[in-house]
């Protein structure tokens, strides 16, 4: 059964340690283990075989049906979640749960919450198994792209694998730029703020903003210091950093025509700015959606999007980008089949079947190339301008660009800017503000946290 996200109504900075014991034991109550049609063997057979429960998010269905078909002795039990959704906390719910019960556990599990790993590692759920100090090789771990890791590791202790990397890379519309009077490619924010005007004047949009992504996109995009742990349980806040400040200024002065308080997965975004999309700075992942919006179909060139190198602030700006999203897989302590789990894990995360399968850029750099000609034999991406990079060389280049000055907290920040900020700025409120609420409520809750927050 699925387990949706809450609608965006009402407080989404609620965390598990808020929430009553009731509310604990209906979610794992709601999340009942369903065993998926065809998943290994039953009854007698079954009992034969080794068994792992993997619970995995809708996207990553057709992987783990994969994974079960390459592992005919391995009795698979699918349980489908939400991957702890925009830090839902679903999972720190049933493993709290789980852990007052002593059973309930998965053996592995996938989750789209990138600041899983810092909650879930520590106490009180202590469930994440520690993968570098034996489970998986450092042969293996290597592999994995630069920084790929950072949001796994927790005092050099590895604790999850990245699936796919989530790196925001500048999508441009090669059509509508000749359209819009835009002859180059920006390489710069300053760039792109300034084409905005041009797009503007045509009715086109230059990116959007006003949803929980602006913070991993265009702060953590500048090194903006709004989740950075300076030392063990230290943590910088700081919004009146250079690198924030001149951001939100560069934001404020672009006009609502062209960067619109808007969110790409409302019910309502593809009507109004499908085939409309001259630049976006935006995860990876992106790059396929743009067609699907709206009435835009794929041999519509003014959806087909093209990838440029992640944008610098300034000729001299730091060489780095942020990312939405990507995904990690786990392997709990508390499974009976360790080796097995952290094998099944290994598969799903490197093997050229499952990631040809997955949605996103793979964190493990062998399955790159074939991931990226998979996407390019698809017809949904624009053929890039000359003298503009590949999508594999604008991906390669991106992700080992992303960040690591932002760092895995146990709240999630994505909830922090969606509940608190977007409702400022749907109201005409400027970044420059947003900047001190979200500020002052994450600080809030890394001391709740046991966090010695400064600025």
């Amino acid at each position: 059964m699925n387990i949706y996200r809450s609608s965006g109504g009402g407080n989404r900075r609620t965390r598990w340690h808020r929430r009553t014991l009731a509310v604990a034991a209906c979610a794992s109550l709601v999340s009942l283990s369903i065993v998926s049609a065809g998943i290994g063997a039953t009854g007698a057979s079954a009992a034969k075989k080794p068994t792992i429960t993997i619970w995995y998010d809708t996207a990553r269905k057709s992987m783990v049906q994969a994974y079960i078909k390459a592992h005919p002795k391995v009795h698979v039990v699918a349980v489908l979640k939400d991957g702890d959704s925009n830090g839902d906390g679903t999972y720190q719910s049933a493993f709290a749960l789980d852990n007052r019960v002593g059973h309930g556990w998965p053996d592995i599990y996938f989750s789209e919450q990138n600041n899983d790993a810092a909650s879930l590692a520590q106490a009180p759920f202590n469930d994440a198994a520690v993968l570098n100090k034996g489970l998986i090789s450092k042969s293996t771990l290597a592999k994995f792209a630069h920084g790929s890791a950072a949001l796994c590791t927790i005092g050099g202790k590895v604790y999850c694998l990245r699936n796919d990397l989530a790196m925001n890379v500048l999508w441009y519309n090669p059509t509508l730029m000749a359209q819009d009077g835009i002859t180059s490619v920006p390489t710069t924010w300053q760039q792109w703020a300034t084409d905005g005007a041009l797009a503007a004047a045509k009715g086109d949009i230059i990116g959007t903003q006003g949803d929980s992504w602006d913070a991993d996109t265009y702060y953590w995009g500048n090194e903006c210091p709004l989740s950075q742990e300076t030392s063990p349980g230290t943590l910088l806040i700081n919004p009146a950093s250079t690198n924030c400040t001149a951001m939100a200024s560069l934001l404020d002065g672009v006009s609502r025509t062209a960067l619109p308080v808007a969110y790409m997965f409302s019910s309502t975004f593809g009507q109004q700015y499908g085939g409309k999309i001259v630049f976006y700075p935006g995860a990876s992942w992106m790059g396929g959606v743009f067609p699907g919006l709206g009435s835009c179909t794929s041999a519509n060139p003014d959806c087909k999007m093209a990838a440029g190198y992640p944008l610098t602030f300034s000729s001299s700006g730091p060489a780095v980008t942020g990312a939405i999203g990507g995904g990690l897989w786990f392997v709990s302590s508390h499974s009976k089949n360790l080796k097995l789990a952290a094998s099944a894990v290994v598969w799903l995360d490197t093997s050229l079947t499952s990631q040809n399968l997955s949605p996103g850029f793979p964190a493990y750099g062998p399955d790159d190339a074939p991931w990226v000609a998979t996407q390019d034999a698809s017809g949904s991406y624009a053929t890039p301008l000359s003298g503009q990079p590949t999508l594999s060389q604008a991906f390669n280049k991106a992700a080992n660009e992303i960040w690591s000055g932002w760092s895995a907290v146990p709240y999630a920040n994505d909830q922090i800017w969606a509940s608190d900020v977007v409702p400022s700025l749907a109201t005409g409120g400027t970044q420059a503000a947003g900047l001190g609420i979200f500020a002052s409520d994450a600080a809030n809750l890394a001391r709740s946290d046991g966090f010695q927050v400064h600025s």
